[in-house]
């Protein structure tokens, strides 16, 4: 990670019994506000077999909005068909972050398919396939398993709050697959905004990439 890294509440980045193999943060590492540390340790609720301040040097890949804007299904240009959900997709033809919050798992149950693409909820389990895009801010409002495989953009913020927890697996453990359960969240927020925010005892376990 480059910057340092922050956590709060009952925030924590693996745990004592089953640490992440490795951990690296150019910043250090805080906990409730507390002093920055380096290399990050339990002491800040990290708990990482090797920790330590040097990243791989990998070249963070670009992420063509505009792009998955206009191709994703389901999408603004490829809506969902037959079934319902709530907020729908934006159907301009541009890409300008103007939708309300979108709710991924919302206290009622939704169908949305297309020919190549599937976003579908019903109370605990998320089924997801393909390529899909809104055009605005994901937020969760309860818990849910994952089922199949698929990237979700938005372009703005992607929120998980209050215990929410998104899964590939129950439990979140070690035994997850990711070959078969696996959803990517992109984040297309601008510069001034939060691309992810996980917080107040949530948890997610599949993958993201901010734009910011």
């Amino acid at each position: 990670m480059l910057g340092a890294t922050h956590l709060a509440s009952s925030a924590r980045i693996g745990s004592s019994g089953s640490p992440v193999g490795e951990l690296n943060s150019t910043g250090g590492c805080s906990y409730a506000g507390g002093a920055l540390a380096s290399p990050c340790t339990s002491s800040q609720r990290v708990y990482a077999s090797t920790s330590g301040t040097t990243p791989p040097d990998v070249a963070k890949p670009t992420v063509d909005l505009d792009t998955w804007y206009a191709n994703a299904s389901p999408g603004p240009s490829n809506p969902y068909t037959p079934g319902s959900i709530a907020g729908g997709f934006d159907n301009a033809s541009t890409r300008n972050d103007s939708l309300t919050d979108f709710d991924l798992t919302p206290g009622s149950a939704y169908t949305c398919t297309t020919s190549s693409g599937e976003l579908t909820y019903s109370p605990g389990t998320l089924t997801i396939d393909g390529t899909i895009n809104f055009d605005g801010d994901i937020v969760l409002s309860n818990s849910a398993l994952i089922q199949g495989r698929a990237i979700i953009y938005a372009s703005g913020t992607i929120r998980i709050e209050n215990s929410v927890e998104l899964c590939g697996i129950s439990g979140g453990t070690s035994s997850w697959d990711p070959s078969t359960n696996l959803l990517v969240f992109v984040s297309g927020a601008s510069t001034d905004a939060v691309g992810f925010l996980l917080r107040d005892s949530a948890k997610f376990q599949s993958a993201v990439y901010a734009v910011q």
